[in-house]
């Protein structure tokens, strides 16, 4: 799984989150099930080496081909009012959608609850945590 970072909107101070939900997904999904992840430091560099977008299908589609992975995943984040609202959408390298997810509390509490849904996607093949894709 190739885990881009995700867009953010809010203050200034959640910004962090973007490239932070990389280094936290990959650390939460890599070894769960099936999954495998990739260097999130690789799939970094890459996006910064080739000027990908990182919300952009395609450059997932590329990463994903690039490090031999299957999925790529691609979010957003939006803080407002000491709460906060992740959705991300994971992919078969191909670019279908395999799962799709939102979840929204205090700050931290859904940032640890987001790892938790996507690691139950467990993969290929899983069934999805959300009963299908929505």
């Amino acid at each position: 799984v190739v885990v881009l970072p995700f867009a953010v909107r809010g203050s200034e101070r959640s910004l962090w989150l973007g490239e932070g939900m990389v280094d936290l997904l990959t650390a939460t999904l890599d070894g769960a099930g099936a999954l495998r992840t990739a260097d999130p430091h690789a799939v970094l560099s890459a996006l910064r080496a080739q000027s990908l977008d990182p919300g952009d299908p395609a450059a997932g589609r590329q990463l994903a081909t690039r490090f031999g992975a299957g999925h790529f995943i691609l979010g957003s984040i939006v803080e407002s009012g000491g709460r906060i609202g992740v959705r991300a959408t994971m992919y078969r390298a191909n670019g279908d959608i395999e799962a799709r997810g939102f979840a929204e509390a205090a700050r931290l509490a859904v940032l640890s609850g987001w790892a938790q849904v996507l690691e139950a996607c467990g993969g290929a093949g899983a069934p999805s945590p959300w009963g299908g894709v929505h």
